[in-house]
């Protein structure tokens, strides 16, 4: 659609550059920005590299990512609602608004702790495939190892699975 005063008419959002990008490509990016600023935060600031224990940064990233799911993506995704534009379709989870807070805050755990374990799969799939290959990874050329992960790589696997995760749900609710 074009940005003309025709198009305008009835639509007070419609006056910049982003209100013709379709809504799934911008929850899209903000799913891929969220999960990788999330991964660098938690692996590659100064405090959590000079830690030895995995363990340590992949409860941070859980937590991150949880809480980052539900205070920034998931309102995003309510405050983009519209009745000519539904949004809550790419919720992690069914939107509900009886749900409580604390039960929103703990779906939206689970749904970080479960991308978050299918990324780590996905990865060592992935690196393992390059790597019979011969082909550089991402955090190969980011960072000089090749079984390295990165946020942008880690970022690209929760959109990759998000989008698998979108579709099983569009699936199952048709049968």
């Amino acid at each position: 659609m074009k940005n003309n005063q025709e198009n305008r008419v009835g639509k007070p959002y419609f006056i910049d550059k982003f209100s013709t990008i379709k809504p799934s490509t911008k929850i899209g990016f903000l799913k891929f920005w969220v999960a990788g600023a999330s991964y660098f935060l938690a692996f590659m600031t100064i405090e959590s590299a000079l830690r030895s224990d995995i363990l340590d940064q992949l409860f941070i990233l859980f937590l991150l990512m949880g809480l980052l799911t539900e205070y920034v993506t998931n309102k995003i995704i309510y405050h983009m609602n519209r009745s000519d534009q539904d949004t809550l379709i790419y919720l992690p989870f069914k939107a509900n608004k009886d749900r409580s807070k604390l039960a929103s805050l703990g779906l939206s755990f689970a749904y970080a702790f479960i991308m978050i374990g299918e990324a780590l799969i996905l990865h060592t799939i992935v690196v393992e495939l390059f790597n019979f290959l011969n082909l550089p990874t991402i955090g190969g050329l980011l960072l000089g190892t090749q079984n390295s992960m990165d946020p942008i790589s880690f970022g690209l696997y929760i959109f990759i699975l998000d989008m698998i995760w979108y579709k099983g749900r569009k699936i199952m609710k048709k049968e």
